[in-house]
């Protein structure tokens, strides 16, 4: 038999070290991105909780909806509002486009739950709005 050089076992321990040592930065990449991603998911997942807490909170939907109606913006205008148990549908009439705008930009960056949002232009200064809110 013949003797088996103890450089040719050095160099192969060698290179299957370095390819373990490559294996094992590769996986941490993936570790750390991989805790990224769980951090991530569990932020969207606490803000998903927060507004799921705030949209079946009825007296909270409530109050904004009626500090949203009761501001300045819709003093000029036809302001209808009927109640139900499951939310409420509220028809503005006559609103003035250069409030519209505002008005609008304001009921949808709120945190009520809209189903329903219909817009018309009555005339070139004015529009009629439709939304529902469900509680």
């Amino acid at each position: 038999m013949r003797d088996i050089n103890p450089f040719l076992i050095l160099a192969i321990l060698a290179v299957l070290f370095i390819v373990v040592l490559k294996e094992h930065s590769i996986q941490k990449e993936r570790i750390s991105s991989a805790i990224l991603e769980y951090k991530e998911n569990l932020k969207l997942a606490k803000s998903i909780k927060n507004l799921q807490d705030i949209w079946q909170n009825k007296a909270y939907s409530k109050r904004e909806l009626k500090s949203l109606l009761n501001s300045g913006f819709l003093k000029d205008a036809k302001v209808s509002t009927i109640s139900k148990s499951d939310g409420e549908f509220v028809k503005i009439e006559d609103l003035k486009a250069g409030i519209s705008d505002t008005f609008v930009n304001r009921l949808l960056n709120s945190r009520l739950k809209i189903k329903k949002l219909k817009i018309k232009r009555d005339s070139n200064s004015s529009l009629n709005l439709e939304f529902k809110v469900e509680y």
